[in-house]
């Protein structure tokens, strides 16, 4: 049996990464991994790289469920919490300009940085040393492993524009070295504290920016010695900053902008 659910959402970015945002304070109104495969492909719904679950919590202002497009849930995802943060100041969830948001990573701090500017605590991130992984079609490539709430597989390129992202970058998604996937960014050092960043998102494909990936690409980068923190991550829809907080946790920010609201009527099996 089919019947119609009207979902009312919200679309916002933070550089081109976009999302579904939906209140689910009161309950959710579809499982959000369905949501997601629903609603965000391109062309015929409303097109997103994922879907947010704004959902209550015991410990922080708010509980974010982040859905990439092909309906599996991700831990952690930087440019969402933000979107998160900018959505929850204006249901006036809270007045505070800096407040927790829970995730699947864990508790996370947002600062409000302004109308569409918004600072988030990625947390303690982890790089390992650089390994050598056989690809079917590559070869050997040199990759360094980085945990920013979520997997991450850092590769450096010469040359972004060039970079092979829509061949390698779902080869080493689907690695061994990682049974549950990660997001695979291709770095360049532009200049002294600056770096291009192209992202294969797991579970979605090539993004115009991916909040994790940069901060998961500027502590490779540091950590190798290509680059250092504090640094500008450039990506193709922007540039994000990435810093260290007096605990050594790296803080991320960036833009974030609402771009409309409307109501989606899904059509869900029962």
């Amino acid at each position: 049996m089919t019947r119609a659910i009207a979902i009312d959402f919200t679309k916002m970015h933070g550089l081109g990464n976009d999302f579904i945002v939906v209140d689910c304070r009161q309950g959710i109104p579809a499982p959000p991994g369905e949501m997601a495969r629903i609603m965000c492909p391109r062309r015929t719904a409303v097109g997103a790289d994922g879907l947010i679950a704004i959902c209550p919590s015991g410990r922080a202002a708010i509980r974010m469920r982040i859905f990439n497009a092909d309906g599996s849930e991700a831990e952690m995802c930087g440019n969402g919490i933000r979107c998160a943060a900018l959505y929850a100041a204006g249901l006036g969830i809270t007045d505070a300009a800096d407040f927790d948001i829970e995730t699947k990573a864990g508790l996370r701090h947002v600062w409000l940085l302004g109308a569409d500017r918004v600072s988030a605590d990625m947390g303690m991130c982890a790089v390992s040393p650089a390994e050598s992984l056989a690809v079917d079609g590559f070869g050997a490539v040199e990759v360094m492993a980085a945990s920013t709430g979520n997997p991450h597989c850092v590769t450096f390129v010469d040359d972004v524009a060039a970079a092979p992202v829509d061949t390698l970058g779902p080869r080493l998604e689907r690695h061994a070295r990682w049974p549950e996937g990660a997001n695979v960014e291709f770095v360049a050092t532009a200049g002294p504290g600056r770096l291009d960043v192209r992202v294969w998102e797991r579970g979605v494909g090539e993004t115009d920016a991916c909040g994790t990936g940069a901060c998961a690409a500027a502590l490779a980068a540091a950590t190798a010695g290509r680059g250092s923190i504090p640094c500008e991550v450039r990506l193709p829809g922007g540039t994000l900053a990435i810093d260290r907080s007096p605990s050594g946790s790296l803080l991320l920010t960036g833009p974030v902008a609402i771009v409309y609201q409307a109501t989606y009527h899904l059509q869900h099996e029962t």
